[in-house]
């Protein structure tokens, strides 16, 4: 069975921000986790970001590169497009949860694809 996902708001929210990144490592490395350099938690947002740009996932640019990364950097409900906002509502979290097994920018892109290769494939079959 499918799971059902809420429609899409009609009003404006953030659904992810670096920040948010940020504190979630210290809470962790704080509860004893090992820490998670923050060089790596920026190459991840922008990653994200970068994906959803180049799939034309977007309705604006969010960052050009790494070094558009800050703590306030953040994405909202108003700057994806509905497959975009799709793709955010099914993967964001898994892609969050994955900051601590990361192996690396090559391999974490290929969970994004796989992840937009089995959207597609959803909304094709609705």
């Amino acid at each position: 069975m499918k799971k059902a996902y809420p429609p899409r708001p009609n009003h404006d929210f953030r659904i992810t921000c670096f920040d948010w990144s940020l504190k979630h490592e210290a809470k962790r490395r704080e509860a004893g986790f090992a820490p998670v350099e923050s060089k790596m938690l920026v190459r991840r947002f922008w990653q994200y970001v970068c994906f959803l740009q180049e799939n034309e996932l977007t309705t604006t640019v969010i960052a050009r590169s790494e070094t558009e990364i800050f703590p306030e950097t953040s994405l909202r409900n108003s700057d994806l497009t509905e497959l975009g906002y799709l793709f955010a509502q099914r993967y964001n979290d898994r892609w969050a949860a994955r900051a601590y097994k990361d192996t690396g920018a090559v391999n974490e892109e290929k969970f994004l694809v796989k992840w937009f290769k089995q959207l597609r494939a959803t909304v094709r079959d609705a």
